[in-house]
């Protein structure tokens, strides 16, 4: 058997890599599932009335900033006690000062118009450096 060409081989091993992510960016509307190593949230997110967002065990939510993560239709984020979920900000510089939005995210906000109070189910998850600092 004749050795695979090393350009040959890049190719296939890219290809795959295609197929399992370890990393999605996001921002805006948000539903299916997530099913990476690590979401990188740039912008406020939000699930909309009619959409659902699965997120599966182990997967990392970074906020790369001050955002809000808006929930208006099912959110499902089940971890495990092997494999937990974790929200938290890619960069905490300033979280310990009360007066500005820099150093944290903006929290998780549910808001039931359509979908049932109890349509949505969190477990196993990790929530870290959540900040809300109030306008003046």
């Amino acid at each position: 058997m004749k050795p695979l060409p090393f350009t040959l081989f890049m190719a296939l091993f890219a290809s795959c890599q295609l197929l399992y992510a370890s990393s999605i960016t996001v921002s805006g509307n948000v539903s299916g599932t997530w099913d990476v190593d690590t979401v990188k949230v740039v912008d406020d997110i939000d699930v909309e009335e009619d959409d659902s967002l699965f997120i599966m065990p182990g997967v990392r939510i970074e906020f790369r900033g001050s955002y809000s993560f808006y929930v208006r239709g099912v959110l499902k984020a089940l971890g495990t006690s092997s494999k937990p979920i974790v929200f938290d900000v890619m960069d905490t510089t300033g979280f310990s000062v009360d007066t500005i939005p820099g150093g944290g995210w903006n929290g998780i906000q549910f808001y039931y118009n359509v979908a049932p109070p109890d349509s949505s189910l969190i477990e196993y998850c990790i929530f870290r450096h959540a900040k809300a600092v109030s306008p003046d």
